[in-house]
Order: structure tokens, then sequence, then C-alpha cells
């Protein structure tokens, strides 16, 4: 409710092909996700999904190093909105 987002879980196991079908039918605008986990690189995921018309942003959280330049880290996320409250 902070950011105004409904929570929408996606399978952590899906492939390109699951994810994109997911993606697309939520009307995904906002990704949140981690970098990898149990040998999954979810960017590598991503990439293949191939093109998510509805896809705004993408945020990582945990592991800050090595961000795409297209992915905003968590705590950027956060920073951002808490300096917008401040004004």
């Amino acid at each position: 409710a902070y950011a105004g987002l409904i929570l929408v879980t996606i399978n952590p196991a899906y492939r390109a092909p699951e994810f994109h079908h997911a993606a697309k039918l939520v009307g995904l605008k906002v990704l949140i996700m981690q970098a990898h986990l149990k040998g999954s690189e979810y960017h590598q995921v991503l990439r293949e999904a191939g093109n998510i018309p509805s896809l705004q942003h993408v945020v990582q959280v945990g592991d800050a190093h090595d961000i795409p330049k297209h992915v905003l880290s968590f705590e950027a996320l956060i920073a951002a909105k808490s300096s917008h409250r401040a004004e």
C-alpha cells in the first residue's frame, strides 16, 4: 500500500516462457526481484522472456552490486521515496 502496488507472486521456478505468460496475464508494471536464487539467474530469465509491454520498472533487492543499468536497487527506491516524502 505504501507504494501503491498490489502483490502478485510469481513462481520463482518459472523459466522465461512461463514468466512471460504470467507477467502479461497480470499486466505486470513493476517487478521486484532478487538477482539469483538456488541456481536461477533472474536477470537472464527476464531477458529471455522478451518484451513485456506493461513492465515499467524493475527493482532488485539484496545483492546491490552488478545491477544492470535498467534496474533500480531497492535501497535507491526507498531513498528516493523517503526524500520525496520529506519535501
